[in-house]
C-alpha cells in the first residue's frame, strides 16, 4: 500500500516536471498560419454590404478601417477585388473608391495611397494624385510635412510618406535628406518616438525600422542595430510588446514584428524568444475564437483593425504590402517566417523528448531513494 502511495507520488512529480519543461520550451506553440487564416475569416464575416468594414461587427463601414483591411488582405495573399471579396457585387475596392472622405493630413493621403496601392488602382484618389501631393509638401530639408498644419514637430508624416512613396513606385525627392532627416530623430537609447524630441515607443520604433528599409537599409547599418537594440530591451516577459507604459496589446506587437520582419530581422528566432515564447505567439494568443483580435489580453477594442494589423505582421509581411510576393495564400504563409517558426517549433520539441527522455532515465536510478517521499 504504502509503495503504491510512493509511486502515485513519483507519477505527480513526473507530470509537474513534464509541464515545467513544456512551458520552458515553448514546444508546442501556435500555428502561426492557422492564426491568419482565421484572421482571414473573421475579416470576412464582417464585411458589409457595401464591401466596406467597420470598426466592429454590424456596425457601419469605416474608411480608415477598410484601408488596413485591404492592406491585411494583400499581404496575405488575398485579392481584394476578387469575388471572393465581394457583397452583393460591391468589393472593398468599390467602397473605398465611392467614399467620399475628407483627406487632411499628410498620414491620411499616405494611408489611403498605401490602399490603393494594395487595391492596384493608381495614385488618384477623387481626381488628386496622391503621390504628388504628399510630395508637394517636402521641406527643403527633407522632412514631409504640412507646416500650415503644425505636422513639423511630427514624426508621422515623415514615415508614412516614405512608406506610401515607396509603395507607390515613386521616386522620392532630396533621398538623402530624406534620410538624413528621419535617422536625426533617433534617440539616445535607439528607439523613435511620434514626436520630435519624444519619448521613444515600440510603435513608432516599429514603422521606423520599415520606413528605414524601404529608404535601402538593413540590419547590418548602426541606426537599424541601435533600433533593434532598444526594441529588445523592451520586449516584456511575455514575449510581446506594449506602447509605453501600457499592456502588452496585439497593435504594438505587430508594428514591432513588421519592423523587424522589413529590415531582415527573424521575429521567430531565438533572439526574440523569451523563455520560449516570440512576438507572433505572443499575438496569436491574443486571438479570439472568431478569429479576432484583442487589443490586450481580455480587452476587445477595435477588432477588425486589431485583426488587420495582426494579419499583415503575421503573413511576414511588412508595409509597403503590395511589394511583397503574394501570388497566393499557400505562398504567404510558406515564407521564410513561417519556415524558421515551424524549424524552431520543432527544434524545441526535439529537445524537450531529449529532456524529457534523460529525466525519465534519471528517475528511474533514483526510483530507491523516491520511495521514501
Amino acid at each position: 500500500m504504502m509503495v503504491s502511495i510512493k509511486l502515485k507520488r513519483i507519477s505527480l512529480l513526473f507530470i509537474l516536471w513534464f509541464g515545467m519543461f513544456v512551458l520552458s520550451s515553448g514546444a508546442f506553440a501556435v500555428d502561426i498560419s492557422e492564426c491568419v487564416q482565421k484572421g482571414i475569416g473573421y475579416l470576412q464575416s464582417v464585411q458589409n454590404e457595401d464591401g466596406g468594414f467597420p470598426s466592429d461587427k454590424g456596425h457601419k463601414s469605416n474608411p480608415m478601417v477598410t484601408d488596413w483591411v485591404v492592406m491585411a488582405l494583400r499581404a496575405a495573399g488575398e485579392d481584394p477585388n476578387d469575388v471572393r471579396w465581394s457583397k452583393k457585387g460591391l468589393t472593398p475596392s468599390d467602397y473605398i473608391l465611392n467614399q467620399e472622405r475628407s483627406l487632411e493630413l499628410t498620414t491620411d493621403y499616405a494611408r489611403t495611397l498605401l490602399a490603393l496601392t494594395a487595391l492596384n488602382s493608381g495614385t488618384v484618389y477623387q481626381g488628386i494624385d496622391l503621390a504628388e501631393k504628399i510630395v508637394s509638401w517636402q521641406l527643403p530639408h527633407g522632412q514631409f510635412a504640412q507646416s500650415e498644419l503644425g505636422e513639423e514637430v511630427l514624426l508621422s508624416g515623415q514615415l508614412w510618406s516614405v512608406l506610401a512613396l515607396t509603395a507607390a513606385d515613386q521616386e522620392i525627392p532630396q533621398c538623402e535628406e530624406v534620410l538624413s532627416w528621419l535617422v536625426s530623430q533617433q534617440n539616445s537609447d535607439g528607439g523613435f518616438g511620434w514626436a520630435v524630441g519624444g519619448e521613444s515607443d515600440p510603435d513608432d520604433t516599429g514603422v521606423a525600422l520599415s520606413a528605414l528599409a524601404a529608404l535601402g537599409l538593413t540590419k547590418d547599418d548602426l541606426v537599424v542595430q541601435k533600433a533593434l537594440q532598444y526594441l529588445k530591451e523592451q520586449q516584456n516577459e511575455d514575449g510581446g510588446f506594449s506602447w509605453t507604459d501600457q499592456k502588452t496589446n496585439a497593435a504594438t506587437d505587430s508594428w514591432v514584428i513588421q519592423g523587424l520582419s522589413a529590415v531582415g530581422e527573424d521575429p521567430a528566432g531565438n533572439n526574440w524568444r523569451v523563455q520560449g515564447v516570440s512576438p507572433l505567439d505572443h499575438l496569436c494568443s491574443l486571438q479570439n475564437s472568431d478569429g479576432s483580435f484583442q487589443w490586450v489580453s481580455g480587452l476587445d477594442s477595435s477588432p477588425v483593425l486589431m485583426t488587420a494589423y495582426a494579419v499583415i505582421a503575421l503573413s511576414g509581411g511588412s508595409l509597403p504590402v503590395n511589394l511583397k510576393d503574394t501570388q497566393n495564400f499557400a505562398d504567404a504563409m510558406t515564407g521564410d517566417m513561417i519556415k524558421q517558426q515551424n524549424k524552431n517549433n520543432s527544434s524545441n520539441l526535439t529537445k524537450l523528448s531529449t529532456d524529457i527522455c534523460r529525466l525519465f532515465k534519471n528517475m528511474l536510478r533514483a526510483l530507491p531513494q523516491f520511495l521514501w517521499l
